[in-house]
């Protein structure tokens, strides 16, 4: 048997004592890492209202995690409010870097200042890494990806990783299109718990009503929730034998809800949860029918893969890497802000659910999605790109 290596990953978004759901599936990439391997985390988060310059936390367990909360400046000054927070931010992992041994090899999760920090250390102290990226900011439609420093560093770092891996092979694409390469790449798709998501055995009547479920962050202009709450009016007026069950919360929580209700859906026809996690996920995926999303742009959402491991079908609009997973045997895509297409398709769908084959949708997702595969994965990656 090999002997396990030592994994450090430096995580952009990793769940905090803030926020219990950001980035939750870096922190299942990690803990499928760690069945093979001795996996720490750091994660440095800048607060506007810590009580104190910063503060430290450390939780030992499958994975070790390593928190660095920092209190952020809000100098009226840009330039310079920038420049403290990416000081604080540099020595938060400084901090952390003396809590633990040398390890084999540093994971970097979501570009560009991890990366510089990993360019630098492997420089230094020659300590190959590896890049994991999950932003869609590369995507055609999100102008997140800007500035000439920023885009020089992302390429250099990423040239220089030992492998880089994305959710999907399209953004790879996107990423190369923005000069951004790495010659050996791996997608790596995010992990599903599957204690969690896995499928109820079901008898579908024709006088049952019909469950369609929506989850996001409820951020409007990529996830466009508004243009789906017109497509749910539309097919209200073509059948009632359905429910929609909004789960998530976010920035535009209450601007979709007013929307809901200007149209005559909020609690008759479209129910809003607020934010679930664990558990009580599960339970609604695996209780739905149909999972929906008309995003104008998207990587690929991990609430695609849970919905596959419960066996529930899903209908998208095709952007971002969807098309990859999504086909006729589990789903539908329609064209992107196409709300007439989406109306007609998921009004099909509602009406012949026996061609969506429950057990062969989760067998087939529980194969690329489940903590063992992504294991099996994340070793053959880091035996190839550790050195002494």
């Amino acid at each position: 048997m090999k002997k396990p290596l030592h994994i450090l990953y430096l995580a952009r978004w990793y769940p905090h004592k803030f926020d219990a759901m950001y980035g939750l599936f870096v922190k299942r990439h990690a803990e499928a890492a760690a069945m093979k391997h001795h996996v720490s985390v750091f994660y440095v988060h800048g607060c506007d209202d810590l009580p104190k310059n910063h503060e430290v936390e450390v939780f030992k367990g499958l994975v070790n995690e390593y928190y660095y909360y920092y209190h952020k400046s809000n100098s009226k000054i840009k330039f310079l409010s920038s420049l403290i927070n990416n000081w604080r931010f540099i020595k938060g992992h400084w901090v952390l870097r003396k809590m633990i041994s040398r390890p084999n090899l540093i994971h970097i999760h979501i570009l560009t200042r991890l990366g510089v920090i990993a360019y630098l250390v492997n420089k230094w102290k020659h300590i190959p890494y590896v890049i994991t990226e999950h932003w869609s900011r590369y995507q055609e439609g999100n102008k997140g990806y800007e500035g000439f420093f920023r885009k020089f560093l992302t390429r250099l770092v990423t040239a220089n990783a030992g492998a880089l891996t994305t959710v999907t092979h399209q953004l790879k694409l996107s990423m190369e299109k923005h000069g951004i390469i790495n010659k050996n790449h791996h997608v790596l798709h995010n992990v599903v718990d599957t204690k969690v998501f896995f499928p109820e055995n079901r008898t579908y009547r024709e006088t049952d009503i019909k469950k369609l479920i929506h989850v996001s962050c409820f951020d409007d202009e990529p996830k466009n929730i508004s243009g789906l709450m017109d497509c749910i009016k539309s097919l209200h007026e073509l059948r009632q034998d359905f429910v929609v069950e909004m789960i998530g919360t976010g920035k535009d929580y209450e601007k979709i809800v007013n929307k809901c209700k200007s149209l005559g859906l909020y609690n008759s026809t479209v129910f809003f949860t607020g934010q679930l996690e664990g558990a009580a996920l599960g339970q609604k995926v695996r209780g739905a029918d149909i999972l929906m999303l008309f995003s104008n742009y998207e990587n690929m959402p991990v609430v695609i893969n849970e919905a596959f491991c419960c066996g529930v079908p899903v209908i998208s609009t095709n952007v971002g890497g969807i098309r990859e997973i999504v086909n006729d045997s589990n789903g539908i895509l329609v064209p992107k802000g196409d709300q007439l297409a989406f109306t007609k398709q998921l009004n099909i769908m509602l009406d012949s659910p026996q061609h969506y084959v429950q057990k062969d949708i989760s067998n087939k997702a529980f194969q690329l999605f489940s903590m063992l595969a992504i294991s099996e994965q994340l070793d053959k990656i880091y035996s190839q790109n550790t050195y002494t």
